[in-house]
């Protein structure tokens, strides 16, 4: 079932790849540096941006890792704007995600939502029986 789950995730990946790639860039630009990211954290103070959030990297193996590394970047999008103009490295250094490239991670986010509550569910369904074996096998 998990495989299955993980195959559906990579098809709608597949399917927005550059939009995603996109993305997952700029997060991993901003996150090389501790100056970048204490300059991402000016720009969310600026904007008044009220979040304990940190951009994440993610995983290319688990799907929701991306998942929430797109949520987060999705919510701080303005924030990204901001950066592109305080930081000239970074547009240097990365094609910054455009209003577009956003659109479409904010409807993958939605798509992934779904899977994310049934894998949550299921992960708390399989769990008691992990820990049941785990009891008997003592």
């Amino acid at each position: 079932m998990a495989h299955i789950l993980s195959l559906i995730v990579k098809d709608g990946f597949d399917e927005h790849q550059s939009s995603i790639k996109c993305i997952q860039k700029a997060v991993r630009n901003i996150r090389n540096s501790t100056q970048q990211i204490q300059m991402f954290k000016e720009c969310m103070k600026e904007l008044n941006v009220e979040s304990k959030k940190v951009l994440c990297n993610d995983s290319p193996t688990r799907w929701n890792s991306t998942y929430e590394l797109l949520k987060i970047a999705v919510e701080l999008e303005k924030v990204f704007g901001k950066f592109e103009v305080k930081d000239p490295t970074y547009v240097r250094d990365v094609v910054s995600p455009v209003e577009e490239d956003f659109k479409i991670c904010r409807a993958m986010v939605r798509f992934l939502e779904k899977f994310k509550i049934f894998w949550d569910y299921k992960f708390l369904l399989w769990r008691p029986r992990l820990l049941l074996v785990q009891v008997d096998g003592y």
